[in-house]
């Protein structure tokens, strides 16, 4: 399952939070770590905001305050951390030079060294629009 928010907006961290503590989830993935980041908390962080903002360097992050995420680490203290943040730099190469450049040799085995066709391309990013932010 995913669940999106507008990032700025502390509503929506608010039903995350219910949803994670709802759902018990084995794993959540978290756009805004990375893997080392993940791999870094354990469970005795989750018991303070401080100390696992800290250990996130999440002041630093450019992510909206950790108050408002905090309450879905807190839910989800049980499940595994993933982290998914994809380094700026590819972020920025795949939008200036497209998925394909990004991916490098890996394009093709991804069907991204060819363009979607035109309803499956407005398809993708009426999804897209829907689902993030």
């Amino acid at each position: 399952m995913i669940v999106g928010e507008t990032h700025d907006n502390p509503v929506h961290h608010a039903h995350q939070a219910i949803v994670v503590e709802a759902l018990r989830p084995a794993a959540i993935v978290f756009e805004m770590l990375g893997a080392e980041d993940a791999d870094r908390v354990r469970p005795g962080l989750v018991a303070s905001q401080e100390a696992l903002g800290a250990i996130l360097g999440w002041e630093g992050s450019g992510w909206p305050d950790f108050s408002m995420y905090y309450p879905i680490f807190v839910a989800g203290r049980d499940a595994a951390l993933v982290g998914a943040e994809t380094p700026r730099d590819d972020v920025r190469q795949a939008a200036g030079d497209g998925a394909a450049a990004a991916f490098g040799e890996d394009a093709a085995r991804f069907g991204l060294d060819r363009p979607l066709s035109e309803p499956e391309q407005t398809l993708r990013e009426a999804g897209q629009l829907i689902a993030h932010c």
